[in-house]
């Protein structure tokens, strides 16, 4: 079904047409993801794990500017989406008032690649350090420091 232009509709005016959306009736305006579904403040979008820094620096690998890059396609499939925070994450090696510093500048890091090499508007994204403090594996053992040192997209105010 097409409107009177031959478009295909997109009923709940949410950015993505009809045939593709899977929540349906979404409020419009709403934030939503690539298959229509609302997104709401906390929500992640995007959670890189292995986007990995230079040592002891805040300078992108050439394996972390690809795991970006995936980035880049996610955000842009989150039609309606205001605000997101690009929250940097430390293992638990160093300092802890060194690691939330080293994780901001590393959010900040990722921010600079978005917007000069993905076309992200930057007044969207807003850098957070998170240090060490919300890991999603055991900081005993060298795979989980890894999973913990990540970037994550998420919805915010």
């Amino acid at each position: 079904v097409v409107d009177a232009l031959g478009c295909p509709l997109d009923t709940d005016g949410d950015g993505v047409i009809d045939i593709n959306d899977e929540c349906p009736g979404t409020p419009a305006g709403a934030a939503v993801d690539s298959k229509g579904c609302e997104l709401v403040v906390g929500d992640t979008i995007v959670s890189l794990t292995g986007v990995n820094f230079e040592t002891n620096s805040a300078v992108l690998t050439a394996h972390a500017k690809s795991k970006l890059d995936t980035a880049i396609n996610r955000l842009a499939d989150a039609t309606g989406v205001v605000n997101v925070s690009v929250e940097g994450h430390t293992d638990s090696r160093g300092a802890a008032a060194y690691n939330q510093t080293l994780s901001l500048h590393r959010a900040e890091a990722a921010i600079h690649y978005l917007v000069n090499h993905g076309g992200i508007d930057a007044s969207k994204l807003m850098a957070v350090g998170m240090g060490e403090g919300s890991p999603v594996a055991s900081n005993d053992t060298s795979e989980g420091r890894a999973m913990n040192r990540r970037v994550d997209f998420v919805v915010s105010q």
